[in-house]
């Protein structure tokens, strides 16, 4: 089923939110990255570089603190696929992103070299009973 003008226009009005703020933050967004802790240490160490987009995507995608929850599921999902116990959430002031509503939730995306990774925070994956 196709969205409805009227989600068209909430998108259309969050995406020029969303340009105005980076363009008055100077091109800069502070976002998140969630991803599997194995994949986390050799971010940690090696930086993006040896990483391609599964997606065929440019770059990589990050969600901003309201959307946080986002970038934890992702990480869940991958942390689960990949038969791991722990996840991390990377977290990243990103230059000149690109903003994207792929699947209906605001985020950016941004090629690797624009990423100044602030930090990586690791979790446990709680099992479900």
């Amino acid at each position: 089923m196709a969205p409805d003008e009227t989600t068209y226009q909430v998108i259309r009005n969050r995406l020029l939110e969303n340009l105005a703020r980076r363009e008055a933050n100077g091109g800069v967004i502070i976002g998140y990255h969630g991803i599997s802790a194995s994949k986390a240490r050799i971010i940690e160490s090696h930086g993006f570089a040896p990483f391609r987009a599964n997606d065929y995507t440019f770059g990589v995608w990050f969600w901003e603190e309201d959307c946080r929850e986002h970038a934890i599921q992702a990480a869940i999902h991958q942390a689960e696929q990949s038969h791991e116990s722990t996840y991390a959430l990377l977290h990243a002031r990103l230059h000149h992103p690109t903003p994207d509503f792929l699947y209906g939730t605001p985020k950016w995306i941004v090629h690797p070299e624009g990423i100044e990774i602030l930090g990586f925070q690791y979790f446990p994956l709680l099992r479900k009973p």
